[in-house]
């Protein structure tokens, strides 16, 4: 843990609690005692925001960086906005789905794909990490609910493969959960 102390290190007066008078005289004294002005954002006590931005500044002294929780939302979304283009594409190859080889390698290439996009996510945030999680979920369980609209009877080997491929979807999503947890992740 940090050595992080709260200190008063402003003086903070808001301006809606002085009279006209009283706001003549203060900007007067600074500007007569030429005491310089700081550009900074005040959160009130009474704000719902007020603990979490004294946690962030703490977090900032402690490791001397800033990580955007905005920018780690944005990164998620646009990850489960590929992996649910990859489960569109999938049902897309489903709904039109024989058992022949070039529908298998197609449904292949679509998988090749969506291991090079988690290789490419190797984000080791969190948040992120859960997001991915959840969108592996759904996506073995489109896996599933594909599996059982099938029409006709397909092969064993396939229905074998597709089942194989949902394992491996747990697999990955239980392993995300697992390191996000391990980070030290929030729920």
């Amino acid at each position: 843990m940090s050595d992080f102390q709260r200190e008063a290190r402003y003086y903070v007066i808001k301006i809606k609690d002085l009279s006209e008078d009283q706001d003549i005289a203060l900007c007067d004294l600074l500007s007569g005692a030429r005491i310089p002005c700081t550009d900074c954002v005040v959160v009130e006590s009474d704000w719902p925001n007020y603990e979490h931005t004294w946690n962030t500044v703490e977090k900032v002294v402690a490791s001397g960086s800033f990580v955007d929780p905005y920018k780690q939302l944005e990164q998620a979304q646009a990850r489960v906005a590929e992996l649910r283009n990859l489960c569109e594409r999938l049902q897309h190859c489903a709904q039109g789905f024989y058992v022949d080889q070039g529908d298998y390698g197609h449904m292949d290439a679509i998988m090749m794909d969506y291991h090079g996009i988690m290789r490419a996510s190797g984000n080791s945030q969190p948040f992120i990490k859960r997001k991915q999680a959840e969108a592996l979920e759904h996506y073995g369980e489109a896996l599933g609910m594909w599996l059982k609209d099938l029409p006709g009877s397909p092969c064993a080997s396939f229905v074998e493969g597709v089942t194989s491929a949902a394992e491996q979807v747990d697999r990955q999503a239980q392993r995300l959960r697992d390191e996000a947890e391990k980070a030290g992740g929030e729920q």
